[in-house]
C-alpha cells in the first residue's frame, strides 16, 4: 500500500534522524557523569588530605615527649652557656683586692705624730660587671671596681691631700660625695666626716682579652 502525503511542504512533519535522539539522551548523561566524577575526585582528594593530617597529628602525639625533652635540653644548654660566659667574664674582670687595698692605704696622709689624721669608718668594695666608663666619673677613665669610703678626718686639708694622692696615683679615680664638720666632744676639737667613692681603674683600657 502506498501512502502519499498530500499536505503542503510547510505543513509536513520533518522526520529527525535517530542519532539526534540518542544525542539528546546521552549528552545529559555524560554531563552528569563528568560532574559526578569531578565531585568524587575532589572528595577523594579531601579525604586523602584529611587522612594525611590525622596521620601527622598522630605522629606528633607520639613524638611530643621527645620534642619536649629536646626543647628542655636546648634550654639547659643555653643556660649553661650563659653561666659559662658569665664565669669567663668574672674571671677576666676579677679584682685581687689585697694589692688594691694596700695601694689605697699607701695614699693616706701621714702625720708627724702618732695621731691619726684620717680613718675609714666604713669601707664597701664591689666589682663591676663590666668596666664603667662615665665622663662625669674618674675623668672618663674605665673603672673595674669601686670602693665606697666614709670616715673622719681632722681637717679639710688632710682630706684634700688624701684625694690628691689618690688621683695622682694613676691606679685610682675619685668621685667626691660629701664632707661636713662635727664637734668631737671628747677631744674638744672639731673634726670632719667625709664620704667618697674610689674607682679601681683599668690598667690596660681598650685592650681586649
Amino acid at each position: 500500500m502506498i501512502s502519499v502525503n498530500l499536505l503542503p511542504k510547510d505543513l509536513r512533519r520533518a522526520s529527525e534522524p535517530v542519532y539526534w535522539r540518542l544525542l539528546t539522551v546521552l549528552l545529559p548523561l555524560v554531563a552528569l557523569g563528568t560532574m559526578a566524577s569531578l565531585q568524587y575526585v575532589a572528595w577523594s582528594d579531601a579525604q586523602a588530605r584529611t587522612a594525611e593530617v590525622r596521620a601527622i597529628e598522630a605522629q606528633l602525639v607520639v613524638l611530643q615527649p621527645a620534642i619536649d625533652a629536646l626543647a628542655d635540653a636546648q634550654a639547659q644548654r643555653r643556660d649553661l652557656e650563659a653561666l659559662s660566659e658569665r664565669a669567663a667574664a668574672i674571671r677576666e674582670g676579677e679584682i685581687t683586692w689585697s694589692p688594691q687595698l694596700s695601694g689605697l692605704l699607701a695614699t693616706l696622709p701621714r702625720a708627724n705624730s702618732n695621731e691619726s689624721v684620717i680613718d675609714f669608718a666604713d669601707l664597701t668594695l664591689r666589682t663591676l660587671d663590666s668596666p664603667l666608663v662615665d665622663p662625669a666619673r674618674y675623668e672618663g677613665a674605665p673603672a673595674l671596681a669601686e670602693a665606697t669610703i666614709s670616715g673622719n678626718v681632722t681637717t679639710l686639708d688632710v682630706l684634700s691631700t688624701f684625694i690628691g694622692n689618690l688621683e695622682s696615683n694613676g691606679r685610682f679615680g675619685v668621685s667626691f660625695q660629701s664632707a661636713s664638720e662635727r664637734v668631737d666632744e671628747e677631744a674638744s676639737t672639731n673634726r670632719f666626716t667625709y664620704s667618697l667613692t674610689v674607682g679601681i681603674l683599668d690598667a690596660n683600657p681598650g685592650v681586649g682579652p
